[in-house]
Formats: C-alpha cells, structure tokens, sequence
C-alpha cells in the first residue's frame, strides 16, 4: 500500500497515471487539464483540476501487487491524507524540482512523521524551467529536516532532462520519446557526470552501510558494496526512518517513472 503525498500541483495525480499506464492498469495515459484521468473522476474534481477525494488503484508490478492512494494536496482535505497513512505502509512524498519544499510539503511530511510512516522522495517536473535537482534535496533537508539521499542523479535539467544515472546499480539510462511513446535505453555513466556520481555513490554507501554492522564493517573494509547489499542497507533504514532515497522524473513526459516503480517494489 504506497500513498502519494505533496504539496498540491506538484503532479502526484500525473505520476499515478503513468504508473498505471505503465503497468499496463490503463491503455492510455490520463491528463488533468483534459480532465481523462482515472483517478480524478469527480465533476469537482474535473472542474477544479485538483484532487479533492482520496483515489485509489491498483497495478501489479514486478510480481507484485501496489494499492496505490493519490491523497489530495490542498491543505483543506488534509483528513483524506491521514486516512490514507493510516494504512499506507509506505509514501511516495513529491516535490517540484523548481521549488524544493512547500508549505504544503511542510504539512504533509509532519503528518508523515506522526504516523511513521516510511518515505521515498521524488523530484518531479524535472524538465520544467529552473529544474534544480541538488537544490530541491537541499530545500528538503533544510526546511523538512529530511535526510535525504540520491538514489539517482539527473542527466541534464530543465528542457535538458533526458536520462538518469542510477547509483545503486552503476548504470544510466537516457528516454527517448515521450508520454505513451516513452523508451528508455541503457548507456555508459556520460564523462561529465562521472566525477559526481562517484561522490554520490560513495553517500548513498556510506548510508545503506550506517544501519547495519557487518555492512559498515565490509564497507570500512573495501569501500565497496554489492548491489543487493546496497538495497538491503537501504530498506532497513527506510522502515527505521531515518533515511528517504531520492529520486528524479518527469512525469508527465513519463520520463523515470518506470525506475521510480521498480525501487518502490
């Protein structure tokens, strides 16, 4: 059960439409402003442009089965956000790459500590203008507090985001086409992002290591980790709580989403 929250219009219903469509839920992909989403179905709803109910779908994905709860993002439903946490076991908190935390980010990751409930972050709108990646993290760590950690470096910003360097595996990847046309294809790690995603993996290591001995004892010891262990670091520090792995895309493009749900799994 993963619940996506955020500040409102930040694009938490548009990243639910691609993974629906993704997971082939949908054969098409549905769009606010034409008001053909499944999960903003109410004339309000469809009127406003926003979410007002609490939607949910279902999808499987790698062999396993995501209830996925889009939670409204006005601070006025922020009951239906609380509902929603209640049986989450996880959240998906997003944030606009050209803004960093909200109010509205503030209000929700406050209801997020409440219930304890485990994180992941993702920088949506990564290819609107003033896209800033870095300076998003920077802005959840200093007005939420949040310990968050690059699981992904962005290859390119703005109306130059076209792929992605994930750092758990090593390996990048760059999009071509977009929304329903959308293909991802994996690359060498570009030379100029080499220098950077070498600093943020030796981070996202030190970090998947910090809650587990024997990880700390083999990363102290090599410097390195295998990838399962890397995932396995990560989540237990996930559900303890004191670290959300950060993720880039643009939704609604559909540009990273497929990544995005293959960490959620």
């Amino acid at each position: 059960n993963v619940a996506l929250v955020a500040h409102h219009g930040v694009g938490k219903t548009t990243l639910a439409e691609a993974m629906l469509f993704l997971a082939k839920a949908t054969t098409r992909l549905g769009r606010i402003a034409d008001g053909s989403t499944l999960l903003d179905y109410n004339p309000d709803e469809i009127q406003r442009q926003i979410t007002i109910n609490l939607g949910l779908a279902q999808f499987e994905w790698a062999g396993h089965k995501v209830n996925l709860l889009d939670t409204p993002g006005y601070p006025d439903f922020i009951g239906e956000v609380e509902s929603a946490l209640r049986v989450a076991d996880a959240a998906i908190l997003v944030i606009r790459a050209n803004a960093g935390a909200e109010v509205g980010t503030e209000l929700v990751w406050e209801t997020l500590r409440q219930e304890k409930t485990s994180t992941l972050l993702v920088v949506n709108q990564m290819d609107k203008e003033h896209a800033d990646f870095a300076a998003a993290l920077k802005s959840a760590h200093d007005r939420l507090g949040i310990n968050a950690v690059a699981v992904q470096l962005p290859i390119g910003e703005a109306d130059q985001f076209h792929g992605i360097v994930d750092l758990i595996e090593n390996k990048a990847f760059t999009f071509s086409g977009k929304g329903m046309e959308e293909k991802s294809t994996e690359v060498p790690i570009p030379d100029e992002l080499k220098a950077a995603a070498a600093a943020a993996r030796a981070k996202l290591l030190e970090e998947a290591a910090t809650g587990d001995e024997q990880l700390m004892e083999k990363f102290l010891g090599t410097g390195e980790l295998s990838v399962a262990e890397i995932r396995k670091g990560l989540c237990e520090r996930v559900v303890q709580g004191d670290l959300v792995p950060a993720f880039c895309c643009s939704a609604y493009n559909n540009h990273g989403v497929k990544e995005i749900l293959d960490e959620v799994v």
